[in-house]
């Protein structure tokens, strides 16, 4: 099946709304004007593999080396792009050098450059027999000799073709972009109040908040790097379809680790459900985008197939970024659902004791600013060890019960109490064990019996 049908079916077929599909690009009223273009060239007497001979790159402009015909392909303004075909002629006596010109259209040029520099019209017939006129400059070449001529031919349907593509490749994708995004932003907002709510911390009623379990959740989706990747190995933006794989993931391991049924607060179930359903949209989205991209850039490809022009390298550098770059709205919602959801419920890592990796209860900061728990600074003040674990500083030996922060502590405590918990009973063990010998029990251990 070729592109085209693809093109079309998947725009029909995959789901995605009017509003979305009446932006993408009108890829077959495109190929209609390659053709047209085609024709217009052929009235100069080009197909596309005379032009693929004289071609140039952009640096060669106005510079030919040697004689015979120098050809460039250029566009002129900055918001309506003017496509410019522009030969640079070496004439002696009035004859251009090139014979692999037709006799055409080494007649056509021969009067052009022996003409007086100006503008004017060519008045020519097409293979369909008729009439069409082209919009001719002719100038002398800047600092070289009389012999050179440039000639400008403007066509009309090329400037027709990068109209439409431009028109869909800016202003219809920004307001598309605009739309989508504050839908998206609405809906995160609205979940973020939720998730303030059903995971916030109150430990008179513990079992009434669901804080561990947004925390796992998000522990969850952190590690599947749904649209963005941190690994050294495929670092980076996603595309659709892995991201696609990675939300699947996220949801198999939520329902794997029956984290739903574990959920005490009855809002929770409806902002998990949103939750995923932002990420799903965004991922449409994602899917759209990279559909018209790779529609753009099919187009491009098969207009610089059948004119030989070589407009690809040229035109989607005049086209802004974010017009090209599918994952720039994606971006910014996905740090958007980092910065007001996922970021609600505090996370373990980010508050761990860079010696032993567990939660630092209670938290001394030395005068170097790092944090470590306090039975690390013990452990290693008795083992005579003085410089910092992370920049090495001679601070540890100067810590004392003053270094403790107890604004971190309060707030480890009220983010983390079973975590803090844990790691305090941890504490009071060792130092019952010193105290009392191998043989000590926390008191939490042992179960009272009254008889």
């Amino acid at each position: 099946m070729k592109f085209g049908q693809k093109f079309k079916e998947a725009l029909e077929k995959d789901g995605y709304p009017l509003e979305w599909v009446d932006t993408a690009i009108p890829y077959r009223q495109l190929k209609k004007l390659i053709k047209k273009t085609q024709q217009e060239l052929e009235i100069l007497g080009f197909d596309s593999n005379t032009l693929a001979q004289l071609q140039q790159s952009s640096a060669d402009e106005g510079a030919p080396s040697g004689e015979g015909v120098a050809f460039q392909y250029s566009f002129e303004g900055n918001d309506n792009f003017v496509p410019k075909l522009s030969f640079v002629i070496n004439v002696n006596d009035g004859i251009p050098q090139d014979a692999q010109l037709s006799p055409e259209t080494r007649r056509l040029f021969e009067a052009l450059a022996l003409g007086q520099p100006g503008s004017l019209k060519v008045s020519s017939f097409g293979n369909d027999g008729q009439s069409e006129n082209l919009a001719v400059e002719v100038s002398t070449v800047a600092g070289q000799s009389g012999n050179l001529r440039r000639i400008d031919v403007h066509l009309r349907f090329d400037a027709e073709f990068f109209g439409q593509l431009h028109l869909k490749s800016s202003e219809a994708w920004e307001a598309r972009e605009a739309h989508a995004q504050e839908i998206l932003t609405n809906e995160i907002q609205e979940l973020s109040k939720t998730v303030a709510v059903v995971a916030r911390p109150n430990p008179a009623t513990l079992h009434k908040s669901d804080l561990n379990r947004w925390r796992e959740l998000f522990d969850v989706y952190l590690e599947a790097a749904v649209f963005f990747s941190t690994n050294e190995i495929d670092h980076g933006s996603r595309s659709s379809v892995r991201a696609a794989e990675q939300l699947q993931w996220f949801q198999s391991e939520v329902v794997k680790r029956d984290i739903m049924s574990k959920f005490k607060v009855k809002n929770s179930h409806a902002a998990l459900k949103q939750f995923v359903k932002i990420n799903i949209d965004i991922l449409e989205l994602m899917k759209f985008q990279e559909l018209n991209n790779t529609g753009r850039y099919k187009i491009m490809k098969k207009f610089d197939k059948k004119t030989g022009l070589g407009a690809a390298r040229t035109f989607p550098k005049l086209i802004p970024a974010g017009s090209v770059v599918g994952d720039t709205m994606a971006r910014a919602v996905c740090a958007q659902i980092s910065q007001e959801v996922v970021q609600l419920v505090p996370r373990l890592e980010d508050h761990a004791c860079p010696v032993c990796t567990d939660i630092a209860w209670r938290p001394v900061r030395l005068q170097c600013k790092h944090l470590i728990c306090i039975q690390c600074a013990i452990t290693m003040q008795k083992g005579r060890k003085r410089f910092c674990p992370l920049c090495r500083e001679d601070v540890v030996m100067i810590a004392d019960t003053d270094s403790i922060d107890r604004d971190l502590e309060a707030y480890l405590r009220k983010w983390f109490p079973k975590e803090t918990l844990n790691k305090q009973i941890d504490n009071e063990t060792i130092d019952g064990i010193m105290k009392f010998g191998p043989y000590y029990r926390h008191p939490s251990e042992h179960n009272c019996a009254i008889m």
